[in-house]
């Protein structure tokens, strides 16, 4: 608040300085012509804050960081303060929507999209929040190997760790990401235009309890996740062997999660590698072969603590899709069904 009132204040006593500059000149015309121009400008930065105020108030704005404030920091501070946590997990959008925490002090440090870095860097900066011998679960998906932030350049994924990390663990903390935080605005203004027409809606994906998809639609759903990291990830034929870039980022991770894991030992801590079902619709798509290549001997080359590994990726358990609101999350039953077996297998409850 302070920063804020010293800025504006700035800009206050700029004006009026360029003001009485132009009056006092002798060239008095030349000087009503640029204060006039000044006047413009000034209309415009104040339109610009405007609208930038409103944009933070729309739910599309807000949606960016409601996975956040689960954690302390100056900006997304818990009234309900809590340490000695007994198990937390780190993880991207499937881990989000597979842990919930009802029969045990947990927490859930998924923020949404989230690489095996930044996992990484939270639980550097919180790891002092769970009990000694706390478990940490780290949740590994389908292409959790290829995936590093570089692959992700939109402003809003590294803003909401800016508000969360100190600058020391920011992977990003440029001049870009800093004017996105505090001017959304700019940082995507035709979006941010069209929400200020017609608002998204809140998101309430973790509150769904049900699956809304039918048969056709299910099926639709697993190919449209197929095709979307086929894309991503520029890959042709998932049965290949991985691609140069893919295997410089796989050889990334192996070094993340190696580093990761020896640091969760060091200070007594329980890591455990996890990987979320998903419907039998989106699971079927990955053959043995797929999952060699892309996912078990990353895990293998990874893991050379040998901690323990929980693999429920076609777990039949949980392959129905009553259990998800899509082909590839959880819904609110399953996660607490899922959530429950995973405690119950690592024998904590």
């Amino acid at each position: 608040m302070r920063k804020k009132l010293l800025f504006y204040t700035g800009i206050g006593v700029f004006v009026v300085i360029v003001f009485v500059y132009f009056i006092t000149s002798s060239w008095w015309w030349v000087g009503i012509i640029e204060i006039v121009f000044l006047f413009f400008l000034l209309l415009f930065f104040l339109f610009f804050l405007f609208l930038n105020f409103c944009v933070k108030k729309t739910n599309w704005y807000k949606n960016y960081f409601q996975y956040i404030g689960q954690f302390v920091s100056n900006d997304a501070y818990r009234d309900d303060l809590i340490r000695n946590y007994e198990i937390v997990n780190l993880g991207s959008n499937p881990a989000r929507f597979a842990f919930m925490y009802n029969h045990i002090l947990g927490q859930n440090w998924s923020t949404g999209t989230q690489s095996l870095n930044y996992d990484f860097r939270l639980l550097k900066y919180y790891h002092s929040y769970l009990i000694n011998g706390g478990v940490v679960l780290i949740p590994l998906v389908v292409f959790s190997s290829c995936y590093t932030d570089n692959l992700n350049d939109e402003v809003n994924y590294h803003i909401k760790f800016n508000r969360i990390l100190p600058a020391s663990l920011k992977f990003k903390n440029n001049i870009r990401e800093r004017l996105g935080l505090r001017f959304p605005i700019s940082s995507a203004p035709i979006e941010a235009l069209k929400v200020l027409l017609k608002d998204k809606p809140i998101d309430l994906s973790l509150l769904t309890e049900c699956q809304p998809m039918d048969k056709k639609a299910l099926m639709m759903d697993a190919e449209n996740w197929l095709k979307g990291w086929k894309k991503e990830f520029n890959i042709t034929d998932l049965e290949a062997p991985l691609t140069a870039d893919n295997m410089a980022r796989r050889c990334e991770n192996i070094n993340i999660l190696r580093e990761m894991i020896d640091f969760c030992l060091e200070r007594g801590m329980k890591p455990v590698l996890v990987i979320p079902p998903m419907t039998h619709y989106l699971s079927m798509k990955f053959s043995e072969s797929f999952r060699q290549n892309y996912i078990y001997s990353f895990v293998n080359e990874s893991n050379i603590q040998n901690v323990p590994f929980l693999d429920y990726m076609s777990d039949e358990r949980f392959s129905d899709p009553e259990f998800y609101f899509n082909s590839f999350f959880l819904n609110r039953k399953g996660r607490e069904l899922f959530t429950k077996q995973v405690l119950k297998d690592l024998k904590l409850i």
